[in-house]
């Protein structure tokens, strides 16, 4: 299976033999699910910093109010509990995604191992000839893994927040 690469900055700008068809509908496909795995992630969190943040000025607003007055104490005990619950919904929901996309890369790791098919350049970490090619999730595996970790622990650090306004 050919394989060129054009050498564009991102690493987006991968291209399979346009004469290969099967190889090109492989590596078209594995980037599309990779892409809308993370598009889910990204909307997964943007939806979650907007509740977070609506959640966040209303509950700021109570604070200057006094405990007893009328349905303060009951507000600051309901808003940090869906803050919370969201936290851990928003988390589980966004290592789901993180494990498709863990997926979706193991099975076209599979495929590129057993039809020694080389990926473009910056999707294999090392290029021997007539050997099963080593690779990678990304540009490299363990970069991908930081740059998740934000978006899987976002979320636990707005939960940990609600549960410490909970528990005060």
């Amino acid at each position: 299976m050919a394989l060129r690469y054009s050498g564009g900055g991102h690493g987006m700008e991968d291209h399979v033999d346009r004469n290969d068809t099967a190889a090109r509908a492989v590596w078209d496909d594995y980037r599309k699910r990779q892409e809308f795995e993370h598009l889910l992630i990204d909307h997964k969190i943007s939806w979650f910093l907007t509740t977070q943040t609506i959640m966040f000025a209303a509950y700021g607003l109570t604070v200057a109010q006094a405990e007893d007055a009328e349905g303060v104490s009951t507000f600051r005990i309901v808003v940090p509990c869906v803050g919370l619950i969201l936290g851990i919904l928003t988390c589980i929901g966004v290592i789901a995604v993180v494990n498709s996309k863990r997926l979706s890369f193991l099975g076209f790791k599979a495929y590129c191992e057993a039809k020694k098919f080389q990926p473009p350049e910056p999707h294999v970490a090392m290029k021997v000839e007539n050997a099963a090619p080593n690779v990678e999730w990304g540009v490299k595996t363990g970069n991908t893994w930081l740059t998740l970790i934000p978006d899987i622990f976002t979320p636990f650090l707005f939960a940990g927040a609600w549960f410490v306004f909970l528990i005060r």
